[in-house]
């Protein structure tokens, strides 16, 4: 997918899912920083290895590849923009006096992208900034990406130890308010990609300036508000900015997807993603705010998208084998007494999927527990010597609640056992749009473009028009119970005995 640029090039990569990646010189010092390199440490999918051995890509290279991609459809809807907006423009001079109030009216969302559309199209600021935030997007991952989120420190205390660095005001603001949301609530990896990304930013002073680096950081995490000057406040643009980064459908789900099922060698996680980023365009709210929006020719493509995310999430993210992974590692944090990982960003910087163990090892506590814990993560990390899982209910999401679940039986019957078993609970849906009459105030942004018999443009909901966003019944609970080779004393559990034992208390109830 090749398109000229407003940007400035100064050097390119070969990369095995885009082909040639070019980089700006300020791109350039990003990705040179000890900050990004770490993420050549992290891996993109974690445990998804032990199942398709050839996954060993990390998310560095995402983070490269998302910026690219998110640059190309920064890119395109510029130039759709502009088109749809001449045909329109051309359409209404045709019609004259004839064109009506409601066809008028309908069109409007569309012709207020004029004053947006030029700024976007006289500078390169904006697509800069995009690229930067879609290069930095996942700069915070902690070991093992999601697996060890559970690890993270407590909001209250992340903020009090970055209450002692001199970050920006705006940001301090933001942190600040998360403990008042959120008591008792563990932060997730986007606190530390902000963190890490102002770190990087500031030492560039000369490349990035302040009020830039906050545009970038506005684009990463909406609840920071531009300042009043930034054309992201001004234009209305930053939930569009945000929007092409991580939206529903956006450049960093496109690029893992299809990067994921190249890596791992399976088709389900293929689409058209030249054909998604070819529809695309934007419209302006009753509020003034920026939007995606798609042409309607383009759901198919949007459809086939959907569909590989699900397939990918069922058949290789939530894999049996990593999904056992998880249980091993959130079991063995519980024995070691729920550490948590480091808020100070120096020590942050430290930890990835290679130093995680020696970590876990200097601050477990000295206890028959802790010592089990450690064998687990050693067996995990190490050995590949995996827990089993012994019972599975797999329930579409709109009867979970009302489906009894042996789970909790099946548990219980292993605790009094005396055997080490963990509960992971996964789900799967197509979109986290909201379907035709799941809900009255459905707030779903993307809109899709349709043109009327006079080559005018309106804008109709997503829901409207994909089949997909209005099926509850592709949704599904995944519920796995699994269970230790081992227990604490060190002696063999009989994992057939065991999963007879279940199958026939499963059957018996």
């Amino acid at each position: 997918m090749k398109m000229a640029s407003m940007l400035t090039f100064t050097g390119k990569v070969r990369d095995a899912l885009h082909g040639t990646i070019a980089f700006t010189s300020v791109e350039k010092t990003v990705i040179d920083s000890p900050e990004f390199q770490r993420l050549r440490r992290v891996g993109q999918t974690a445990f998804v290895r032990y199942v398709f051995p050839s996954a060993m890509h990390s998310r560095f290279e995402h983070g490269i590849g998302t910026m690219h991609l998110a640059g190309l459809v920064f890119e395109k809807i510029l130039r759709n923009q502009e088109r749809m907006l001449g045909s329109i423009r051309e359409a209404l001079d045709h019609l004259g006096e004839k064109v009506s109030e409601r066809a008028l009216e309908r069109s409007n969302r569309i012709l207020a992208t004029q004053v947006p559309l030029a700024e976007m199209t006289n500078t390169p600021y904006l697509l800069q900034c995009v690229r930067l935030a879609a290069l930095v997007h996942d700069l915070g991952h902690p070991p093992f990406s999601h697996n060890s989120e559970s690890f993270l420190p407590l909001w209250a205390d992340f903020v009090a130890e970055v209450s002692e660095l001199d970050l920006p005001e705006f940001l301090m603001e933001h942190f600040n308010k998360q403990p008042a949301k959120k008591p008792n609530g563990r932060l997730r990896h986007e606190a530390f990609t902000l963190l890490l990304a102002i770190r990087v930013f500031e030492r560039h002073e000369s490349q990035i300036s302040s009020s830039m680096a906050r545009d970038i950081l506005c684009i990463l995490d909406t609840e920071i508000s531009p300042d009043v000057l930034s054309p992201l406040a001004r234009l209305g643009l930053q939930p569009l900015l945000h929007e092409i980064v991580s939206g529903e459908v956006d450049a960093d789900r496109m690029d893992y997807l299809m990067r994921d099922a190249r890596q791992c060698g399976v088709v389900y996680g293929i689409f058209d993603m030249e054909r998604i980023v070819d529809s695309t365009a934007f419209y302006c709210d009753d509020s003034g705010s920026c939007h995606l929006a798609m042409r309607r020719s383009g759901l198919p493509a949007f459809e086939d998208y959907l569909r590989a995310r699900l397939s990918m999430y069922e058949q290789v993210y939530f894999h049996k084998t990593s999904t056992g992974c998880q249980a091993m590692l959130e079991y063995a944090h519980a024995l070691l007494g729920e550490f948590t990982l480091p808020a100070a960003p120096e020590k942050y910087l430290e930890l990835d999927d290679t130093s995680f163990l020696v970590f876990a090892q200097k601050v477990a506590p000295n206890s028959g527990e802790a010592r089990f814990g450690m064998a687990i993560l050693r067996d995990l990390l190490l050995h590949r010597r995996l827990w089993k899982r012994i019972y599975e209910e797999n329930i579409p999401r709109q009867h979970a609640d009302s489906t009894p679940t042996l789970c909790n039986v099946v548990s219980e019957k292993l605790r009094a056992d005396g055997i080490p078993h963990k509960l992971i609970e996964n789900k799967t849906s197509l979109t986290r749009f909201v379907p035709r009459g799941r809900r009255h105030d459905a707030s779903n942004v993307l809109r899709v473009f349709v043109k009327d018999v006079h080559s005018l443009m309106r804008l109709e909901p997503i829901e409207t028009h994909s089949s997909l966003v209005n099926r509850l019944d592709e949704e599904n609970v995944i519920r796995r119970v699994f269970v230790a080779r081992d227990r604490e004393d060190g002696s063999a559990i009989h994992l057939r005995e065991v999963q007879a034992e279940v199958a026939q208390l499963a059957g018996m109830l």
